[in-house]
């Protein structure tokens, strides 16, 4: 689960992934650790990136900021992440294919 506060910031809790296998990552927070409780993910803040619009997915997240940039993190299998490969991303990461379009 995740959710946005007044200010931007995101925070996940939830399921984080199987520890002993390939599986996720999801959560956004560098590891595959299930939380109890939200969790402000870091690399937002540290990047001093502000959340406008989240979604979540069965095992992965997208996030726009208010650049209109899309950052995507958790299992990656089938492409579901949009970065162009497979791989699972256990925290954030910039969708470089979207930075050529214009929102309608």
């Amino acid at each position: 689960s995740a959710c946005i506060d007044t200010n931007g910031n995101v925070y996940t809790f939830g399921w984080g992934g199987n520890k002993y296998t390939f599986a996720c990552g999801g959560l956004g927070h560098k590891t595959k650790e299930s939380l109890n409780e939200p969790k402000q993910i870091e690399y937002f803040n540290n990047n001093n990136i502000r959340i406008e619009s989240i979604s979540c997915g069965e095992k992965h997240t997208l996030c726009i900021n208010n650049n209109n940039e899309i950052y995507a993190f958790g299992e990656g299998e089938h492409g579901r992440l949009g970065t162009g490969h497979t791989s699972n991303c256990k925290q954030p990461v910039l969708l470089t294919f979207f930075n050529n379009i214009v929102p309608c």
